[in-house]
Parts: structure tokens; sequence; C-alpha cells
């Protein structure tokens, strides 16, 4: 699950099921949405990509903080990944 933190429209949270996929580079991950959505997810640290729309238009960013970031879905799996959950 991934929450979406949302001040003024209340807290978001989807469920996904994930799928490896083969990649020559990094660890490829489906994730699969309950509503049919699937992205495709390679991890590979700040070189991670997604297909989702917000990751192809900011990519990796600066944060409010000056921190990289990316979208939700490479940032949920990275986190899982570095907690040795994934």
């Amino acid at each position: 699950m991934i929450r979406q933190v949302r001040p003024r429209a209340g807290d978001q949270i989807d469920a996904y099921t994930l799928e490896p996929i083969p990649s020559d580079h990094g660890r490829g991950l489906l994730l699969h949405k309950h509503d049919g959505t699937s992205y495709a997810v390679l991890l590979s640290v700040t070189d991670s990509e997604c297909d989702c729309k917000g990751f192809e238009s900011h990519g990796w960013h600066a944060d409010q903080n000056g921190e990289p970031t990316a979208c939700k879905h490479v940032m949920a799996l990275l986190a899982l990944q570095h907690a040795g959950r994934l």
C-alpha cells in the first residue's frame, strides 16, 4: 500500500500487487493497482525510473527541503528495499 498525504483532500491509500520483471539494470517490478492500472518501475537508487505520468513529467527533482525525490511509486519501493522488506 502507498499512502499519499493530502492535507486538504484527505490521505489517499492505494493497494498494489508486485510482479518481478526482467531487467538488465537494477531490479524491475510491475505494480498492479486494483483498478487495472499498472506501472513498470526500475529500481536502481537514483537511476530508478517509473512509467507513471508523475515520473514522466518530473523525473528526479528536489523536494521542498532540497532533497532528491521521485514519484510515489519509486520512493515507496526504494524505502521498502532499503528496509529489507522487498
